[in-house]
């Protein structure tokens, strides 16, 4: 089955706004809404990026509705007068937008005990063609816009409200809209950990010219994502597709899988350690707290997390617990200092298990140990394991890199000491 024997619908994305070609803020709308799409079974065809300029603006609109069955469009839709959105769909489809008296009612009530700026009023229009997305989070609704049946789909720029409107009003529409659609696309997305994107892309090379499923490696910030998509008649087939696929890959990449689709290597954490009843402390020196982020960014995290100490120098470690004539004998970026922090902050904050981290940011050597140089302990009562590895100079990556690899590390641990 390919997709030229199914009729699929295309879409693409219209990301408007300025601030976005001059590279102020990074598009993580367009790539959410990209990756949701597919779960619909709606194809992303074409991403595009204009400024706040009616005219260009204009002239993606009349591009998109040419060759597109959908254009989600995000940003445009604020009070200034460099918001044009509205503005240009309106001149696509020729027709004038006019305030509603509902969604002046609803905006007014967002502006209680304050003047709302007049200029706000253009957030309650609308045009003859368009229905309006209830935004809970802001005061710009979204625009639901058919001609010729097709649809073009406006959202806010501000992405805590995008997500939200998307999620629960622009989904259930667009599931209403593919009711009786002959063809469905079922995704599947293996995440991984401890293996590079080159050596899985190699390990998995015989199946990347498949057409259908459709194979594609991406690097994620949680390890190497393996994203399968198939295509079929409606979702059973396009499943009978995809599980072929499915099982060839998980046979080879088993050993470093950790989990699937919105998985999340922290909440997995989460709930085997909440299920095993034991807490756990982190005691890192020089990824200053961006490994105790990944634990405490889940919710409900104090169930589980009991605390951790985020060191910047030799005397802080020795301070909570680490003997200073262990840092004399090993130096401070060491198997054995390691392992001394993460028995050190377990029993500073009585947690069942602790994770100590030291190493070297460089540019220069720490003795004989290189620049990048990490050392992860883990221990409990029961058992103790240190990892070691040497990640790249950069400040920003090596503290990414050491969290995945925090993360994988007592992932597998656990996997491997059972309760």
């Amino acid at each position: 089955m390919t997709s030229s024997e199914l009729e699929i619908w295309k879409s693409e994305i219209l990301s408007i706004g300025t601030e976005i070609l001059m590279g102020v803020i990074t598009d993580s709308n367009a790539s959410y809404i990209s990756d949701k799409l597919p779960e619909l079974g709606i194809g992303n065809y074409w991403t595009t990026a204009v400024g706040d300029n009616v005219g260009r603006i204009v002239e993606a609109l009349e591009r998109g509705l040419d060759r597109s069955d959908i254009i989600v469009t995000t940003g445009g839709l604020g009070p200034t007068d460099d918001d044009l959105t509205r503005e240009a769909i309106a001149l696509v489809l020729g027709e004038k937008p006019v305030i509603i008296p509902e969604l002046e009612t609803n905006l007014r009530a967002r502006f209680v005990g304050r003047t709302m700026p007049d200029r706000n009023m253009k957030q309650a229009t609308l045009i003859p063609s368009a229905e309006a997305i209830s935004n809970p989070r802001g005061t710009a609704p979204g625009w639901w816009t058919e001609t010729n049946e097709k649809v073009i789909i406006s959202m806010p720029g501000v992405p805590r409200e995008m997500f939200q409107m998307w999620q629960d009003e622009v989904v259930p529409r667009l599931k209403k809209r593919m009711e009786g659609r002959d063809h469905a696309i079922v995704t599947r997305t293996i995440k991984t950990l401890g293996i590079g994107e080159g050596h899985l892309d190699e390990l998995i090379d015989e199946y990347l010219d498949s057409q259908n499923p459709k194979i594609g490696v991406y690097a994620k910030t949680d390890g190497v994502h393996v994203r399968i998509n198939a295509l079929g008649k409606n979702h059973d087939d396009a499943q009978s597709v995809l599980e072929p696929m499915e099982l060839s890959l998980t046979d080879l990449l088993r050993p470093y899988i950790w989990g699937y689709d919105n998985d999340s290597v922290p909440v997995i954490i989460q709930k085997t350690l909440q299920d095993r009843d034991e807490g756990l402390a982190i005691l890192e020196f020089c990824t200053g707290g961006h490994v105790t982020d990944a634990f405490t960014d889940v919710d409900q995290a104090s169930n589980y997390f009991r605390g951790s100490f985020i060191a910047s120098t030799i005397d802080s470690i020795i301070g909570i617990g680490v003997p200073q004539a262990l840092v004399d004998d090993h130096g401070y970026v060491s198997e054995e200092v390691a392992l001394a922090m993460a028995e050190a902050v377990r029993e500073n904050l009585s947690a069942e298990i602790g994770i100590g981290i030291v190493g070297s940011l460089g540019p220069n050597p720490v003795g004989d140990i290189p620049a990048g140089t990490v050392f992860i302990a883990i221990s409990s009562d029961t058992d103790r394991k240190v990892h070691q590895a040497t990640f790249p100079q950069n400040r920003q990556d090596l503290r990414w890199r050491v969290r995945n690899a925090v993360l994988f590390n007592l992932l597998t641990w656990l996997h491997g000491n059972p309760e």
